[in-house]
């Protein structure tokens, strides 16, 4: 049986309608009983008669059709395309087309439409989720190495600060107590000089205890 490709209309109402699969592309729909002379019957090899479809015929019109409602060409159109997929894929299916057979509609297919507009959606709110998750990432390393940052330029600030305030400090002292400074390092280096002369001269104990006392005793009176 030879097929015929319809303009995309027409050849949408034909899949719509009863046995449309069967008719649209040119199969011979298998007969309920074994006695009709239009049924195609292969024997199981067990005293069982089970009714097929030549599914290399489906295939072959199938790829002829599609090259006449394929979108992308000239008088295509996407829900014939679509439909005319449907009805290679029930007709090749044992189990689907065994129900479809049965009222001659594929009650089927709109839960399958529903499927896969579910399946996109999700996939589609799947890659929206995953790029919100690494935009959220980003956003958090991002804060993270500012965050980083802040607190070493907060930290290089104290610090120069303090050490300005240290450093301003001695020069204030230095410039106020200078005289008193002088007398002090002066003291200091006299008596460290006499301990070290003393101890370097006497072996006695005790000399060098009064001098480290008298040496402490002149810190402490600053």
């Amino acid at each position: 049986m030879s097929v015929e490709a319809l303009p995309s209309a027409e050849a949408l109402q034909v899949l719509l309608s009863p046995d449309g699969y069967y008719k649209y592309l040119s199969i011979e729909k298998p007969a309920t009983n074994s006695a009709s002379p239009a049924a195609a019957i292969l024997n199981n090899g067990d005293g069982k008669e089970k009714q097929e479809v030549d599914a290399d015929l489906v295939k072959k019109n199938y790829r002829r059709l599609s090259l006449k409602h394929h979108p992308d060409r000239k008088g295509g159109d996407a829900d014939t395309f679509r439909l005319l997929n449907r009805a290679q894929k029930v007709l090749t299916t044992p189990k689907i087309r065994k129900q479809y057979d049965l009222v001659g509609l594929d009650l089927d297919d709109e839960e399958d439409d529903n499927a896969a507009h579910h399946d996109e959606t999700s996939s589609a709110n799947s890659a929206d989720e995953g790029s919100a998750h690494a935009h959220h990432e980003s956003s958090n390393g991002a804060d993270s190495v500012v965050s980083h940052l802040a607190s070493a330029v907060i930290a290089g600030i104290m610090q120069a600060v303090v050490r300005t305030a240290l450093m301003g400090f001695v020069a204030t002292f230095l410039t106020r107590y200078k005289y008193l400074v002088g007398v002090a390092v002066t003291g200091l280096t006299f008596l460290a000089c006499r301990i070290f002369l003393a101890g370097a001269a006497s072996q006695h104990v005790e000399k060098r205890v009064a001098l480290v006392a008298a040496f402490s005793s002149f810190l402490f009176s600053f």
